[in-house]
């Protein structure tokens, strides 16, 4: 069990990628070093997305049988980490259409959602960080499909404006705008709630 567990954690996503398209569905290994790579970065997108720990787990079930399904038709135009937040993004807005829209608002700045969480590493200030982690959530649900898109990637998942773009399949100039976009209206809507951003200090 342990060499299983350990099995591909030194090798690249591509060569694990090309040993799926050589030995599945025969040898599962391959395919499961990937999971295990990046199971909890697609759990936490799709949970960010969807404010729902079950709607999340469901997705993130969802998209894996697509990756497994589509891994022997993957051509490497883009990274496998690019292919994989695409195929994640697109199945929770699947998911989202399901469901009412959501409207968009535009008001005055925000450089990142780490600005609205207190750092303090307190009782009180956990709980307090608790709770805006709801309310960041709550506000995330608000925004617009593509303005909730390019937070989750950018200021969750970390990505670089061109790796958006490579997600998106959009330009990193329209990729920055997006993002931009975004935050703005995030600001907007948290601002709504009453809850000032805590203080940095």
């Amino acid at each position: 069990m342990q060499a299983e567990s350990t099995y591909g954690q030194s090798l690249p996503d591509e060569e694990l990628v090309r040993l799926c398209q050589e030995r599945l569905p025969g040898d599962p290994r391959p395919f499961h070093a990937l999971v295990a790579r990046y199971r909890d970065q697609v759990m936490n997108m799709a949970y960010r997305f969807l404010g729902d720990l079950h709607d999340a787990e469901d997705v993130t079930q969802e998209v894996w049988l697509k990756v497994y399904r589509g891994l022997s038709t993957f051509r490497a135009e883009s990274s496998f980490s690019t292919w994989l937040y695409r195929i994640t993004a697109n199945t929770c807005k699947n998911e989202l259409r399901h469901r009412s829209h959501w409207p968009t608002f535009l008001e005055p700045g925000l450089e990142s959602l780490d600005l609205f969480l207190p750092t303090t590493p307190s009782a009180e200030q956990a709980t307090i960080a608790h709770e805006h982690r709801d309310v960041i959530q709550e506000t995330l649900n608000r925004l617009s499909e593509t303005g909730r898109e390019a937070l989750i990637l950018r200021d969750i998942q970390g990505l670089s404006h061109q790796e958006i773009a490579a997600v998106l399949r959009i330009g990193s100039s329209a990729a920055k705008m997006r993002v931009q976009r975004a935050r703005l209206a995030f600001r907007g809507l948290y601002e709504q709630e009453n809850l000032p951003p805590c203080d940095e200090t």
